[in-house]
């Protein structure tokens, strides 16, 4: 009985550190505050600023910290996205710095990305499918 509870507890620690080093290799990847291409939001004022002094805004709300498999995908197709569509501003803005600005207040999934035209918000996509961005962002940028 000793050996199979010592047993079944390595397996557990073995499998913790495994989901450690995966959760921080993805939190490297996904580290938006290192070597981003994308436009860093950090605050009311800087969301104010990029929606003032830009024609079309598309941001993405996440997470640095609640990072999965299928965020990472969205993140690095939005990413793919910004190179495609050069006339449009692609932002990241981090829901633990943003949480209390007026933009993230109707945010309850994350990710959820969010398409503003002239300061306005047009339309919000969450717990996107990366496949989906695509038709998502080419419907609005052409409107």
């Amino acid at each position: 009985m000793k050996i199979s509870i010592y047993l079944f507890l390595s397996i557990v620690l073995l499998a913790s550190l495994a989901q450690a080093k995966t959760l921080r290799s993805l939190s490297q990847t996904w580290n938006i505050n290192q070597k981003s291409p994308l436009l860093h939001l950090k605050d009311q004022n800087s969301i104010d600023e990029a929606l003032k002094y830009n024609k079309s805004v598309i941001v993405l709300f996440g997470s640095d910290y609640l990072i999965d498999y299928r965020t990472e995908q969205i993140y690095n197709k939005f990413i793919e996205l910004q190179k495609r569509y050069k006339d449009s501003v692609f932002a990241y803005a981090p829901m633990n710095d943003v949480k209390y600005t007026t933009y993230a207040q109707n945010i309850q999934t994350i990710p959820t990305i969010i398409y503003y035209s002239q300061t306005k918000q047009i339309a919000k996509v969450s717990d996107s499918i990366p496949e989906k961005l695509d038709n998502f962002i080419k419907d609005q940028i052409s409107q």
